[in-house]
């Protein structure tokens, strides 16, 4: 819900009291200073929000995608550790309006466990990982896409999906529709196209072997990943890198699915020197969400307190990444598309 502007209801307020409207005068005109106060919440809610800072949004390297339980309650999200030899899967719970703190799933915390991707019955929960195989062996391998099942309020051993959509390459990024069509990406420094969408319905209890998304205008030589499909097979989220009419570095675009046809990508309006990846759609459709390395410190120069100085460093926005979120429909308009 977009904040009403509290200037204008005490303004009208006070109008209607000295010039002696009425009671249905007072609505009619609270009707019309209302639709001006939302457009005026509209060009202030025109940027990315940080999303749940010092819980969710650290000073840490925080990844995504968020991915939601259905009723929205649960969140899911990886972290990095600084060297990056091992990523968390987490969850957090939505209490009283509160983020709770988050906690590591039972089943991570020894390998690169990341991209998490909670189905929409909540039962399945995709995510990207170099564990190996063997539940035995400590050697990680490169990343294939697994899924833990939940059982009796937990989670199960997680499982690895059949070679049918993992490769000897690195996949990543699972998503799936309502339709039960997985996407993904496959990565290896091989492939002459770099990183590629990837995507395979299920049928008869597994999905099909993997087919690369044939559209060039997508799956192009500038090394496409992190994709992300909206529920209903409609939107595609995913990242690049220096494509054209981008901002530099890791960027966002967004595809249309029209008559079964993937449209030519529309990149963010917020994409800019820092990285902008990882997105996804909350629960209910309403927020769009993604991770940026963007650096938002404001800092009073000259630094002269050493305090001061490391608060500012240890706050979220500090060039790491972390999470941002805006309302889908004002993106959508942002876009014109």
């Amino acid at each position: 819900m977009r904040p009403r502007n509290p200037f204008a209801i005490t303004f009208v307020f006070r109008f209607s009291r000295d010039v002696g409207f009425n009671k249905c005068h007072f609505l009619i005109v609270m009707f019309v200073f209302g639709r001006y106060a939302n457009a005026q919440s509209f060009e202030e809610e025109n940027v990315p929000i940080l999303f749940a800072p010092q819980i969710i949004s650290t000073d840490q390297i925080e990844s995504g995608p968020l991915t939601f339980s259905e009723d929205g309650r649960y969140v899911y999200f990886s972290v990095w550790a600084p060297d990056h030899s091992v990523s968390v899967l987490c969850e957090s719970e939505l209490v009283a309006g509160q983020w709770t703190e988050p906690r590591i799933l039972p089943f991570s915390g020894k390998f690169r466990d990341n991209h998490p991707f909670i189905s929409h019955d909540g039962k399945k929960l995709f995510f990207s990982s170099d564990r190996p195989k063997n539940e035995k062996s400590n050697i990680p391998k490169d990343c294939d896409i697994w899924f833990a099942e939940k059982q009796n309020g937990g989670w199960a051993v997680p499982q690895r999906l059949g070679d049918s959509i993992n490769s000897p390459f690195n996949e990543y990024s699972p998503c799936v529709t309502l339709a039960n069509t997985i996407y993904f990406t496959r990565l290896s420094p091989e492939m002459a196209r770099g990183g590629e969408i990837y995507y395979s319905d299920f049928a008869n209890g597994y999905f099909n072997k993997a087919k690369r998304l044939e559209n060039d205008s997508i799956n192009s030589t500038r090394h496409e990943w992190h994709v992300y499909v909206t529920a209903n097979g409609k939107y595609m989220f995913f990242t690049t890198l220096d494509k054209a009419g981008a901002g530099g570095g890791e960027d966002l675009f967004i595809s249309i699915r029209k008559d079964k046809v993937w449209q030519n990508p529309v990149p963010f309006p917020f994409n800019g020197l820092h990285h902008d990846y990882l997105a996804s759609l909350g629960h209910d459709g309403k927020y769009f969400y993604f991770v940026s390395e963007r650096e938002d410190l404001q800092l009073k120069r000259p630094v002269n307190n050493y305090g001061d100085f490391m608060k500012a460093l240890r706050s979220p926005a500090n060039g790491r990444s972390d999470f941002y979120f805006i309302e889908f429909d004002v993106l959508l308009k942002k876009l014109k598309i």
